[in-house]
Formats: structure tokens, C-alpha cells, sequence
């Protein structure tokens, strides 16, 4: 999707993003919020800083979530996580296929610390879509490709 480059046009369509293309006040060139123009680049930098300067209130804050809401937490987690660690366990693979596999994940730590740009091993067929962990189906793209990717073949 093309984002307007005024955040008029933006308020006016209601897009919640706009793109002028101009650099910030601390130099970035990333999407600004049209409620109240404010750099995209700037906010996770802060919210970041906010977390690692308060990591021990939110540890605590999600420690008390998921005691008030252990159910919901213990459904996500059997569905999600487990099914993902099941479905790779289940998969038959012999030593070489695992080799080819063990190569593609060094091959993203490689890529990383070549270039600095964060590097994930994909699931080209995804493994909540009945995806196999196998070598074939596996690529090493951006972390920023990864999360936009999702879980879409």
C-alpha cells in the first residue's frame, strides 16, 4: 500500500501512516503518525528505552497476567508454540538432511554479523500451514521480510 505524503491526505483518507520522505529531527527516514506527526523510527527507539529501563516491572506485569489468566495463557501456549516444536520434532529427517538444516541456520548468522542486518530461516511452506522442516523448505531471508511474510506461503 502506497502512504500519502501529507498528513492531511493521510487524516483525510484515514490512513493512520504517512510518508513525506523527509528526514526527522534526529535524522530518520521512516514513517510518521498522522494523529501527531510523530517519526515512526523515533517511537521504537523510545519504547524500546522504556523497556530496558523498566524490564523488571514488566517481567512482573506479565508474571501477574499470566497467573490471572492461566487458561488463556496455557491454550496460546499448546496451540502455538507447541504445535510448531511438534510438528518439527515428527518430521523424519536423516543426518543429512539435519546437516542441510543446521547450514541454513548458520547461514543467517553469517549473513548477520556480514552485513548487520538481522537474518531469520524461513519456512517457505509455513509450519502452521502443514509445512515440513525440511531443507527444501527452508530460506534465509531478512527479519523484516520474515515478520511481514507472517505466516503466508
Amino acid at each position: 500500500m502506497d502512504l500519502p505524503t501529507k498528513r492531511s491526505d493521510a487524516l483525510a483518507a484515514g490512513h493512520n501512516y504517512y510518508y513525506t520522505g523527509v528526514a526527522c529531527k534526529n535524522g530518520h527516514l521512516a514513517e510518521r503518525r498522522a494523529r501527531d506527526a510523530g517519526c515512526m523510527q523515533c517511537r521504537r527507539s523510545q519504547c524500546r528505552s522504556h523497556y530496558a529501563n523498566n524490564t523488571e516491572y514488566y517481567k512482573a506485569k506479565t508474571y501477574k497476567w499470566r497467573e490471572a489468566n492461566r487458561e488463556t495463557y496455557n491454550a496460546h501456549c499448546s496451540t502455538a508454540h507447541a504445535k510448531r516444536h511438534r510438528v518439527k520434532m515428527q518430521t523424519p529427517i536423516n543426518d543429512i538432511e539435519r546437516l542441510m538444516i543446521q547450514y541454513r541456520y548458520e547461514d543467517a548468522q553469517r549473513l548477520t554479523a556480514e552485513t548487520g542486518i538481522e537474518h531469520h530461516v524461513d519456512h517457505i511452506w509455513p509450519l502452521s500451514k502443514g509445512g515440513p522442516h525440511l531443507p527444501w523448505n527452508l530460506q534465509v531471508i531478512t527479519a523484516t521480510e520474515n515478520l511481514q511474510k507472517s505466516n503466508k506461503i
